[in-house]
């Protein structure tokens, strides 16, 4: 099959604060019959029962798109979680200590310059799309929050996301045998610099969508991403067990996402509270830069208590820590070229020219923040020397 785009991705599972044992699993499959594969699963039914689920729902659904090229990806996302279903009520049949689990499912299936989306349960697939810079959810969760409070209008998602019963799951694999699971009716034609971010519910019960558009805005590489967003949901709590898998379009034929969109409450609640409360911002504003200013003379005060030889010290020792993060951002750019030149003249490696361009980004980000700051100290150096 040919591929008309190239990708990059990471992924990352962590037990969180709480649970004894890790019951997400998540894998890839690159380069099938059907095009490359991303599966994230969440299982349920005690540590044994939960951890066998997910790593059979993996597993069974990579196996299917494996095993021979599929006419129709819709039908074959069906098919595959449906066989991974049946898999699991055998695995649960033939050992009684494993009856009742079961596992959530996410897969995202590209295939030429398409991507396929399907899911079972509440764990997520995202899509941000970088040219607007804006986090978009893509699944809706299979929940009883969601299905019997949201969509007919009892609550508000904010209100969905703290509701003690949102993680009561209405459909995943395991649960019974006419199973089925909800596919997109349209496929999704990622421009480039698109992220995809597949995760479970460990993730978004502890870090709200804002949030997770803040770090995928940023510019760092895939990696720095996903371990900030396993690092938010441990800070936020670590509840559960938190998986994410990012995969980011490097190269595509589209110049523009094409998906169904909806704006997220969140968003809008966000810009009626922009457009409707300048007036409020502006004190807040006035408010805040009084006390910045009161905490700052405070802190000069203090600050000239000390000898001035001593403030200078400091001041020196704060400026060549400032060479620290450009050194590891040249340091970053300098591996990729050095890889880059190590492959022949005629070959090109897409993802590591992608790398390249962020770790230029970032290089030339550290620069300016330390040419600022240096600046800044020197004033304060060479006002300090006048006064010995």
């Amino acid at each position: 099959m040919k591929l008309n785009y190239i990708a990059d991705f990471s992924l990352c599972s962590n037990v969180g604060l709480v649970r004894q044992k890790n019951e997400d699993n998540c894998g890839y499959a690159l380069r099938t019959p059907n095009g490359d594969l991303f599966v994230v699963c969440d299982g349920m039914g005690g540590h044994v029962g939960g951890a066998t689920a997910s790593k059979i729902g993996v597993e069974k659904i990579i196996e299917y798109f494996q095993k021979e090229n599929y006419s129709n990806p819709q039908q074959a996302l069906v098919d595959a979680l449906t066989f991974a279903n049946a898999q699991i009520l055998g695995t649960a049949m033939e050992n009684p200590e494993l009856k009742g689990m079961g596992t959530t499912a996410c897969v995202v299936l590209i295939q030429g310059d398409e991507a396929w989306i399907a899911h079972a349960g509440d764990s997520r697939i995202y899509l941000y799309v970088e040219k607007d810079e804006l986090l978009h959810r893509i699944t809706t969760d299979h929940s009883y929050v969601q299905k019997v409070l949201v969509e007919q209008e009892h609550m508000s998602e904010e209100e969905a996301e703290r509701h003690p019963k949102k993680n009561i799951i209405l459909n995943a694999l395991g649960i019974k045998a006419d199973f089925k699971p909800e596919v997109i009716s349209k496929p999704i034609l990622p421009a480039k610099g698109d992220i995809f971010l597949i995760c479970s519910d460990g993730l978004t019960g502890m870090v709200d969508d804002p949030t997770i558009e803040e770090v995928l805005e940023k510019d760092t590489f895939l990696k720095d991403k996903v371990e900030e967003l396993i690092d938010l949901a441990i800070e936020g709590g670590g509840k559960d067990n938190i998986t994410a898998q990012l995969i980011q379009i490097i190269q595509s034929p589209h110049p523009k996402s094409v998906f169904a969109d909806k704006n997220p409450e969140w968003r809008k609640k966000k810009t009626s509270q922009a457009t409707g409360s300048k007036q409020n911002n502006k004190v807040l504003i006035i408010t805040v830069v009084a006390i910045v200013l009161v905490a700052l003379a405070v802190a000069v005060h203090k600050f000239y208590e000390i000898p001035i030889p001593k403030q200078i010290q400091k001041l020196e020792l704060q400026k060549e820590a400032l060479k620290e993060p450009v050194s590891k951002a040249k340091k970053d750019l300098e591996d990729i070229e050095e890889k880059l030149n190590a492959l022949k003249k005629d070959s090109v490696d897409a993802k590591l020219t992608w790398k390249k361009s962020i770790a230029e980004k970032m290089v030339e980000k550290a620069e300016k923040k330390y040419s600022k700051d240096t600046i800044e100290i020197n004033t304060k150096i060479n006002s300090l020397r006048t006064k010995l």
